[in-house]
């Protein structure tokens, strides 16, 4: 679960807010940008190691 964030200034002032929406959003982009890439490059390196036939 997300909730909005306060980015603050030094004096305490809001400066800006973050909504939980785009936090959510990031969050996942990112899982999918890490995650994912590294499970399909280990798989089509299985593949293609099982599909060399040396003599």
């Amino acid at each position: 679960m997300f909730y909005d964030v306060k980015i603050l200034r030094p004096n305490g002032k809001i400066l800006k807010v973050i909504p939980a929406v785009e936090l959510k959003r990031r969050h996942w982009e990112k899982f999918q940008m890490d995650l994912l890439p590294s499970e399909r490059f280990n798989s089509m390196r299985k593949n293609a190691a099982g599909g060399i036939k040396k003599a």
